[in-house]
């Protein structure tokens, strides 16, 4: 009876080490994707995901338990942190000069000021393009 009630059950116990240890390799995946060279279109959505998630940040951060959240998830109210690969992306799109020194695989961090002026010229660009309603 004892192996009849076992037999199909869920055990997290007997997961969790699998789980646990795929977290890395899942995150070092997630951070070559973002050194591979994009094209506009995943550009924009990565641009505009990172500049929505500093700007809550940035509305979070007038109350004390948003500014404990930002803390705890490592949120930035003021910065947003992009890849190279996007931001070459954005800089041709928009006709820009290569920014010195930036490769695909750099992480640059520019003021949300910056990044939202940077989204507001590459989607204005997109839709002259035709490539966004």
């Amino acid at each position: 009876m004892s192996q009849r009630s076992s037999q199909g059950k869920f055990t997290a116990n007997a997961v969790t080490p699998s789980v646990i240890g795929a977290a890395p390799f899942v995150g070092r995946l997630s951070d070559m994707a973002d050194t591979v060279g994009m094209d506009e279109g995943l550009s924009l959505q990565y641009l505009h995901r990172r500049v929505a998630e500093a700007a809550n940040a940035r509305r979070r951060a007038s109350g004390l338990f948003g500014r404990l959240y930002n803390a705890m998830t490592g949120s930035d109210a003021a910065r947003v942190e992009l890849s190279g690969a996007v931001l070459l992306t954005v800089t041709r799109v928009l006709g820009h000069d290569r920014p010195e020194g930036v490769v695909a695989a750099s992480r640059i961090s520019l003021p949300l000021e910056a990044a939202e002026r940077l989204l507001a010229d590459y989607s204005v660009r997109l839709k002259e393009r035709g490539l966004m309603a």
